[in-house]
């Protein structure tokens, strides 16, 4: 068995779901925008218009701390690297709905040094994120910024803390655009996204409240606040020991972010998101060979993630 550390490394991973930006899941519905105030004049109705062959470089930056509790006793302090990854994109072809279609290119993935992070912990991240270089994947994203369709290609025997890591990236690439209104808009505008998230084993639904702070011809910039929460489940954990089973009792989530955005392209000139949730499980460890047979043992995290992007 993996060691507690990587364990709880892997667990905070799996609850930690979306960096916090609105996004569609393949699996679900798409995302229910709602319009709650138009903003002062000039209004204008917010579309993407890239152009086919169009290139930028994007690159997300992801800390991430964690609290722990097992059986109402406080767990050591797990302290997970910040990973950065670093992506191309590239146009293919605008529809004339305005539907913009793209193909992605990972460049360069990597943990970060951090003295303090424990070997294990470094160790799985590590590999799981080489398992990523040189990941290839096409999307299909709306000119309102809502992502159609991401597809990446997985490769095959990949071990399931890289796949893990690689669907979370896949949900990632749904963050590039930020949901815009259906209506014309100006400053101060406001309007709410809800969308239920399915990832990495958890499904929860996610409310955000974007307000355009500021908007002049092509460029803008949004402040969010959003709120996640879930419903008891089993959570399908691919890092789970062998026969162990994690039920979720309670998850809530909450925090704040902004994005500034450039209509002429699709990445964020630069973004950054900060959540923090808290979460009780129950995991059962099962099996004559396990040292914990047919034990309960609940759990409460507290995890703190922050996500900062850059687009040029």
């Amino acid at each position: 068995m993996r060691s507690v550390s990587a364990f709880l490394a892997g667990l905070a991973l799996t609850v930690g779901g979306s960096e916090g930006f609105p996004f569609a899941s393949d699996d679900t519905e798409a995302p229910i925008v709602r319009l709650l105030e138009a903003g002062q004049e000039p209004r204008q109705s917010l579309r993407f218009r890239c152009k086919a062959g169009q290139k930028s470089r994007l690159t997300m930056t992801m800390t991430m701390a964690m609290d722990l509790s097992l059986g109402g006793q406080a767990a050591p302090a797990v302290k997970i690297p910040a990973t950065r990854m670093t992506m191309e994109l590239e146009v293919t072809d605008v529809d004339p709905s305005g539907d913009i279609r793209y193909q992605m290119k990972m460049l360069k993935p990597e943990v970060l040094k951090d003295p303090d992070s424990p070997a294990p912990v470094v160790e799985a991240m590590t590999k799981a994120l080489m398992g990523m270089q040189g990941l290839s994947g096409r999307a299909v994203v709306t000119s309102r910024g809502i992502t159609r369709e991401a597809e990446l290609t997985i490769p095959p025997g990949a071990d399931p803390q890289t796949r893990q890591l690689m669907e979370g990236f896949r949900q990632s690439l749904r963050q590039i655009g930020s949901p815009f209104p259906q209506e014309p808009v100006g400053a101060g505008a406001r309007w709410e996204t809800i969308v239920h998230l399915s990832q990495n084993g958890l499904v929860l639904t996610q409310t955000s409240i974007s307000r355009l702070v500021a908007l002049q011809g092509d460029a803008g910039k949004l402040a969010i606040e959003l709120r996640q929460a879930a419903e008891p489940q089993e959570v399908k954990a691919p890092n789970l020991p062998p026969g162990a089973k994690l039920e979720l009792l309670s998850y809530s989530g909450s925090g704040e972010g902004e994005t500034e955005f450039d209509l002429g392209r699709l990445a964020p000139s630069r973004g950054r998101v900060q959540l923090t949730a808290d979460s009780r499980m129950m995991l059962q460890l099962e099996g004559p060979k396990q040292e914990m047979a047919m034990q309960k043992q609940e759990m409460a995290m507290k995890m703190r993630m922050a996500v900062e992007m850059e687009g040029k």
